[in-house]
């Protein structure tokens, strides 16, 4: 052993210094080339596992999608079997309506004939949400005051229960449709039927500051929205009734949408929810 380990340094000592220094410099340029080489791995692997995790999101959205344009398509397809039917019952009735009205016994049977009229607005409302799907509304642009519309819409509710406070002043005028009249029904309705023993339902319009854009503001004080739906509440199929068909807020979503709109919704601090709209107020050619 003492013979190999003199062999060795008498080896390593035939070399001379600068050599010994070279080499170790060597050996660790490699080493740093190795580090950085190794680094360079690692990043390019992190970045290809996050295109990976985005891809795979973005598969995931588009399967849902594919599975909820099924749903739609298939809803739409049934739904569009009974409208016909709706549609002429809604005319049969209306034609026994106006036969009432102009009975000798028009006052006495008032109250119940507005009630038939109310039920017939809304057998015409459900045929309105299966007649066109969202996707494919080709919307007719006209200049509108929507204060004047929500007034309209609001006129069809009887909620003798609920304390309605509107302030809808005149503002300048949007470019709507009438699909636009059917969104605001549904939000109007979706709070009124959250407050079924009453409450209070303020509506309000008012210019942004920018004015460039009309808020519209439906507020109740009714039972709230879970906050673990809340933020799914404009997908479809998506709904707190337990007899909802989760289409109705899709439906204003797509529609308000259309109109270069906003739409969200947010509970109150205090007891019930808050639905904002934001419509661009009209240029001077609508689009």
């Amino acid at each position: 052993m003492k013979k190999k380990n003199l062999f060795t340094k008498r080896r390593f000592t035939n070399k001379t210094k600068e050599e010994l220094i070279n080499e170790l410099t060597e050996v660790y340029r490699r080493i740093a080339e190795l580090e950085v080489s190794e680094a360079k791995c690692q990043e390019a692997l992190k970045k290809t596992n996050q295109k990976l995790h985005h891809y795979q999101k973005r598969l995931k959205l588009a399967q849902e999608k594919i599975i909820q344009d099924e749903k739609l398509a298939m809803l739409y397809k049934f739904g569009s079997f009974i409208i016909h039917d709706l549609k002429n019952l809604g005319t049969s009735f209306s034609l026994a309506v106006h036969a009432f009205q102009t009975s000798p016994q028009a006052d006495f049977l008032k109250p119940h004939i507005d009630a038939i009229i109310a039920k017939i607005e809304n057998i015409k409302q459900i045929a309105a949400k299966f007649s066109r799907l969202p996707d494919d509304l080709e919307l007719r642009f006209k200049r509108c005051d929507i204060s004047s519309l929500i007034k309209d819409v609001l006129s069809r509710f009887k909620v003798p229960h609920i304390r309605v406070t509107e302030h809808l002043p005149i503002l300048p005028p949007v470019n709507c449709d009438d699909s636009l009249q059917m969104a605001f029904y549904n939000l109007i309705e979706n709070s009124v039927e959250a407050m079924p023993a009453g409450g209070e339902l303020l509506i309000s319009a008012d210019l942004t500051k920018g004015g460039k854009y009309i808020k519209i503001c439906i507020s109740d004080t009714g039972c709230g929205i879970p906050e673990k739906i809340l933020n799914n509440l404009f997908k479809p199929f998506q709904t707190t009734k337990k007899k909802g068909l989760g289409i109705g807020l899709y439906q204003c979503k797509e529609i308000i949408e259309k109109h270069k709109g906003k739409i969200s919704l947010k509970n109150k601090s205090t007891q019930g929810t808050e639905c904002f709209v934001l419509l661009p107020v009209a240029k001077d050619n609508p689009d």
